[in-house]
């Protein structure tokens, strides 16, 4: 053990499991527990000498860019958060996670079942008092989200610059209370996505061919996310089509600094409250940023 770093069985075993439960996110990377729970379950499996030649691969999805642990269990093709009511963190799954799934985008969020359109209008923040429950009424996109993904996707595996086709976000209803420096999210979202692994990008990701049994392995990892229904076809390429639901009861404290409030997550967004209407702006990923409306109660 001692030339592992360790100095016994026990030490190995509780460090690495530490390793993963708590870990240091890098800046511009997104912690995710379910990731870093199967990391556990999984190392628990290997021996220590094992765990040090060859991780588990979830244990590399705890801290990832753009949000989802890939559909293939060996990248970090993530498609970024998407919001259900106001703030809250911009992480996704194999589809959207975050918070438990699809959740808050400072605005990518929208209610009665309507996909997000592309926002029209410029958002300004102002600030003002959030205090009290306030339900989502509109939300929109500004920029791209499938080229933000992309792009994101595309600076560690350049081979997979196109990977992402489409993706869309639903929320079917939304709210979320402030109250004395305590937040409270109450939201129902669904997000669909398109996912297009070509024999280049499996390659890069996984140093072996794509083959129809390797398309199958893509389908089984994202139909294993939470909330997530996926079905994958070989024909070439391994394209991949997904729809994950998401219920997200979270909650937590936040601080308000200027015209921006930030939640002990460290997702951080801009607002501006002017009556009982408040708009809320936060990055999504890359220059894609979710604007949600919001009307108090």
């Amino acid at each position: 053990m001692a030339d592992l770093g360790y100095t016994s069985v026990a030490d190995c075993t509780k460090q690495s499991q530490a390793d993963c439960a708590n870990p240091s996110c890098p800046t511009g990377k997104t912690y995710h527990p379910d990731q870093a729970q199967k990391c556990i379950d999984e190392t628990k499996a290997q021996s220590c000498t094992d765990f040090a030649s060859n991780p588990p691969v979830s244990c590399t999805e705890v801290c990832i860019a753009g949000g989802t642990p890939p559909a293939n269990g060996g990248s970090n093709a993530g498609t970024g958060g998407a919001s259900g009511a106001g703030g809250g963190d911009t992480s996704g799954t194999g589809g959207t996670s975050g918070k438990g799934g699809t959740s808050g985008t400072g605005g990518t969020s929208g209610t009665g079942g309507s996909s997000l359109a592309a926002c029209t209008a410029t958002f300004k923040a102002c600030g003002g008092d959030p205090t009290g429950t306030w339900d989502v009424v509109s939300a929109c996109i500004e920029g791209n989200l499938v080229s933000a993904f992309n792009a994101a996707l595309a600076a560690d595996y350049p081979s997979c610059a196109s990977t992402f086709s489409a993706f869309s976000m639903t929320v079917l209803s939304g709210s979320v209370t402030y109250s004395s420096g305590n937040y409270t999210y109450n939201s129902n979202t669904e997000a669909a996505e398109t996912v297009v692994y070509t024999p280049a990008c499996v390659s890069a990701l996984q140093s072996t061919t794509l083959t129809a049994s390797i398309c199958s392995s893509l389908e089984q990892n994202l139909n294993s996310q939470a909330g997530a229904t996926a079905t994958c076809a070989y024909a070439t390429n391994c394209t991949c089509h997904s729809v994950i639901s998401n219920v997200d009861t979270t909650s937590g404290t936040y601080t308000i600094s200027g015209s921006s409030i930030t939640e002990d997550s460290g997702s951080s967004y801009d607002f501006c409250v002017s009556g009982n209407t408040m708009s809320q702006r936060q990055q999504i990923e890359g220059n894609a940023y979710g604007i949600t409306q919001l009307k108090k109660r």
